[in-house]
């Protein structure tokens, strides 16, 4: 309990005038700034005079409530930085240039209730508009006393009320001056009273209605002191009393996964566990919610409203992956086209080589070597293909030049060998497309599955686009001539679903991620008293690592539901249509040996015929 002393004061048998009210309202606003406020940061100050150049219907009294008496203590006893926010013609569009104060003061004349709040809309109207904090500490005094304890309360009601929903300040405190008769001494005294509110003593806070206010402090000139409590305590929702929470959710899998069941994902299990722990009733409603799953953070959220970020999003085109290259290709197509030219190159000038070699021992020495180029052709084709050579090679150059060529060509065999056997079960496939340039320039529709609207709620899964093409998931893509722009988590699952069903994958990304955003629980209505409990909670879940042991079961509950009695355990086998590249060559060199046959039959018949 702190408690200010004042000088003595004494009143007549009069009613208290405005410069008195004004005079010990200012000690009361200055010792409570000195006190409570973030000494670093500067307080907002907004008065009637202030406002002096707005329309005569903002401030219908034209009283004059003595504000140089509260400026002059203000320059001459704060010791705290403070800027002056009046009135501006055009408020409605926001702008972020301008002091973010830790506290705000704003002094309000007494009026009829409904002026009092169109007074207050206003004057948080211009707090918003570039001087926006929520954290803020806030003092709102009121300039005239009420006139009985009952009008107290019902303006602190008004005042705070229109504080949490008008400004969504829930660190607000009101301050009512009251004049009440001393029967015994006959003598007015001067009551301030501090006036808070906290939430577990609310009935439904998730309404935002304040139904029960608490006094937490008193100044009167009959004791001549000012006593108050703790005034701005740190609001936390403890318990909310099974109060109904709105929740928003968008299909954003794995984050939230929507099923007949419900919602599921780890977004969703972090709001279960958040409902358990503050006791509130979470609804999936897309009317007025309290929070919304999932959400970006695109820096304009405003303070207590985007849980701390914990992962990332990267999204990108899904496009077709390449077309299948025909079988009989694969005998060729093992290689690149430089790699050949490389073998061709080195078949080449081994066989020139051998030739040569083969000339010059057949004549300085001893040796019969084959130099028909025809037969040392077939000969380099042969060791190529893993066959036997009949040659004898004598001589230290000719037979290390053999070495190095066997060698090369049980290197260049066992490569061709075992891409082949892959190719035959595994035909390979034309190259996709890799960039999103590539994409535009294609005949490829692009359809867009996520798309983003504005802070906070940006994302819009619009997955009726494409449910159009592909069906419920990417697991049944028929369509081959659609690009989607989705998720890139959704393709790990996807391929690797793939790959245990022994199915080729329809779809291939882009090698550009091209938006990475990263991804949170968008909170509002209820200010940081609510966020700060689910931040704390989410915080838990993560460092513990509950929350990837529901990513593991989640993956494991989509593999066992879906897609275990189909994964196959076994080896592929060689079928008859993988080897249809050699039947095609087998063919073809049938038709030539029978086209071979037929002319030297027809031309061995004309000789004769001639003879």
């Amino acid at each position: 309990m702190a408690i200010i002393s004042f000088r003595n004061v004494t009143f007549a048998n009069e009613v208290i005038k405005h410069d008195q009210i004004m005079y010990y309202l200012t000690h009361c606003i200055l010792d409570i700034a000195r006190n409570n406020f973030n000494k670093d940061m500067p307080i907002a100050i907004q008065t009637p005079d202030t406002w002096s150049k707005a329309a005569i219907s903002i401030f219908p009294s034209q009283k004059s409530y003595k504000e140089h008496i509260f400026f002059q203590w203000l320059n001459s006893k704060n010791t705290i930085p403070y800027t002056i926010l009046s009135y501006m013609e055009n408020f409605k569009n926001l702008s972020e240039n301008g002091p973010k104060p830790g506290s705000n003061i704003l002094l309000v004349p007494d009026q009829e209730i409904s002026i009092i709040l169109g007074t207050l809309k206003r004057m948080f109207q211009r707090m918003n508009y570039n001087s926006r904090n929520i954290r803020a500490k806030t003092l709102i005094a009121l300039l005239e006393p009420a006139k009985s304890k009952r009008d107290v309360l019902t303006l602190s009601y008004t005042l705070l009320q229109t504080a949490f929903i008008q400004g969504q300040l829930e660190n607000a405190v009101a301050i009512i001056p009251l004049v009440t008769l001393d029967q015994g001494s006959n003598k007015y005294i001067l009551d301030l009273f501090t006036i808070g509110w906290l939430p577990e003593e609310q009935e439904d806070i998730c309404s935002r209605i304040i139904n029960h206010l608490k006094i937490t402090g008193l100044w009167t000139s009959q004791r001549k002191k000012y006593q108050y409590s703790e005034l701005f305590p740190n609001k936390t929702i403890t318990d909310m009393k099974k109060c109904s929470v709105n929740i928003s959710a968008s299909s954003f899998e794995p984050y939230v996964v929507i099923h007949d069941k419900g919602i599921g994902g780890f977004f969703p299990n972090i709001i279960r566990v958040a409902s358990e722990v503050m006791n509130f009733k979470a609804n999936l409603s897309h009317e007025k919610p309290f929070i919304v799953i999932p959400a970006f953070n695109y820096g304009d959220n405003d303070e207590c409203t985007l849980t701390y970020p914990y992962v990332r999003a990267d999204f990108t085109w899904y496009v077709p992956s390449g077309q299948q290259i025909p079988g009989w290709r694969n005998i060729i197509g093992i290689f690149t086209p430089t790699t050949w030219y490389l073998v061709l190159l080195a078949f080449v000038l081994r066989t020139v080589t051998h030739w040569l070699l083969a000339i010059v021992s057949n004549r300085c020495g001893n040796t019969q070597m084959e130099t028909d180029f025809v037969s040392v052709f077939i000969s380099s084709f042969a060791s190529q293909l893993g066959m036997g050579c009949k040659e004898n090679y004598k001589g230290s150059v000719i037979v290390t030049f053999f070495v190095l060529w066997i060698y090369y060509c049980l290197q260049i065999y066992t490569l061709y060998q075992s891409s082949l056997f892959g190719c035959l079960l595994k035909p390979t496939e034309y190259q996709p497309i890799k960039t999103l340039k590539q994409l535009q320039e294609s005949d490829i529709e692009m359809v867009q599955c996520i798309e983003f609207e504005g802070p906070g709620t940006k994302l819009n899964v619009t997955r009726d686009k494409c449910r159009k093409y592909a069906g419920d998931s990417l697991y049944n893509v028929k369509v081959t001539n659609i690009a989607f722009f989705d998720i890139l988590f959704s393709y790990d699952v996807y391929e690797n679903v793939h790959k245990a069903l022994g199915m080729k994958t329809e779809y291939v990304t882009l090698d550009e991620v091209l938006l990475s955003e990263y991804t949170a629980i968008f909170t509002r209505k209820l200010g940081c008293m609510f966020y700060n409990k689910l931040n704390t909670i989410q915080h838990r879940l993560y460092s513990s690592g509950i929350v990837n042991q529901w990513m593991r079961e989640m993956k494991e509950t989509i593999w066992r539901n879906n897609f275990r009695e189909k994964a196959r355990d076994d080896v592929d086998a060689l079928k008859l249509s993988h080897l249809q590249g050699v039947f095609y060559l087998l063919l073809i060199g049938l038709m030539l040996g029978l086209i071979v046959f037929v002319i030297e039959y027809m031309i061995g018949r004309v000789n004769s015929t001639r003879k």
